[in-house]
Parts: C-alpha cells; sequence; structure tokens
C-alpha cells in the first residue's frame, strides 16, 4: 500500500481502492490481507502459492479457501501445523471454520487432528 500511495501521489488509503478496482491484483492471504500483486506478475508454484517480500498470496484466494483446496488436495490428509509450514501462517482457526461449514472432515490421531 505504501508503495501505490507513493506511485499515486497520494498519503490516503482511500485514494489507492479505485484505482485498484480497475487492475487485475491478488491480495496475500497472509499478514491480513495488506499486500498487492498485479496478477499478470505473479508466478504461482504447482500448489498455486507464490510468496513475494514475506507476503504469501494464493492463486485460490483467499486464506479459507486455499486450506480447504490444499487440504483436498493432500491424499492421506494434513495436519494444521504442516499446512501452516506450507502457507507461511497459523491455520487452526481457518481450518476449524472450514470444519465447522462442511468443507472440511477432521479427525483425531492420537492429540492431534488430520
Amino acid at each position: 500500500m505504501t508503495e501505490m500511495k507513493s506511485a499515486l501521489g497520494t498519503g490516503i488509503d482511500m485514494t489507492v481502492y479505485p484505482k485498484l478496482g480497475t487492475l487485475d491484483y491478488l491480495t496475500s492471504h497472509s499478514d491480513g490481507d495488506r499486500y498487492y500483486a498485479l496478477r499478470e506478475l505473479v508466478e504461482f508454484d504447482g500448489r498455486g502459492l507464490w510468496t513475494c517480500r514475506g507476503a504469501r498470496f494464493s492463486k485460490h484466494g483467499t486464506l479459507l479457501d486455499t486450506a480447504a483446496e490444499l487440504v483436498h488436495r493432500a491424499d492421506a490428509g494434513v495436519f494444521a501445523p504442516e499446512l501452516a509450514a506450507e502457507l507461511g501462517v497459523e491455520v487452526k482457526d481457518a481450518l476449524l471454520k472450514l470444519m465447522r461449514d462442511g468443507r472440511v472432515v477432521r479427525e483425531r490421531l492420537a492429540s492431534m487432528f488430520l
């Protein structure tokens, strides 16, 4: 946002948003959606993930949608710490919401949920 405000010659966030609306951009699934990237510049890996300067982006969209996609792709399932490491953000709340919404299922294995 800081770079975009500088490029537009403004110090006000609300000046940037109308300009963003004219662009094909992504918001980060990390850091509270505070980072933006032009879709044409993004190079997703095989999982649909991309990191730039520590901000993480997903072709699947939001953290919820990305977590659901990666869980469904995992043939043997995935534990929250594994998914958190892959996405670079805490996922426990997201996974709990996905489970409550019926988008993923979980099974207790020892002291963890798969």
